[in-house]
C-alpha cells in the first residue's frame, strides 16, 4: 500500500496504511499479552505490478 498511486487514490490509501498499522500494532499488543512468538512472522505475498495487485483484490473479494 505504499507504492506510488494516483492522487485520488492515495488519499484513501493512507488512510487506509494508518488502519493497516493501527490493527498490526493491536495484534501485536494481543499476541504479546498471550505470550505468543512476535518473531515468527510468515512470509508477506507481493505483487510485483499493479495489475496483479488489484486482480488479487477482486479475487480475495469475490471470495468473501
Amino acid at each position: 500500500m505504499e507504492a506510488p498511486e494516483e492522487p485520488n487514490v492515495r488519499r484513501n490509501l493512507a488512510a487506509a496504511l494508518h488502519e493497516t498499522h493501527e490493527a498490526i500494532r493491536e495484534i501485536d499488543a494481543a499476541a504479546a499479552w498471550d505470550r505468543k512468538d512476535l518473531v515468527d512472522n510468515p512470509q508477506i505475498d507481493t505483487y510485483p505490478d499493479r495489475p496483479g495487485r488489484f486482480h488479487a483484490i477482486a479475487q480475495f473479494l469475490v471470495k468473501g
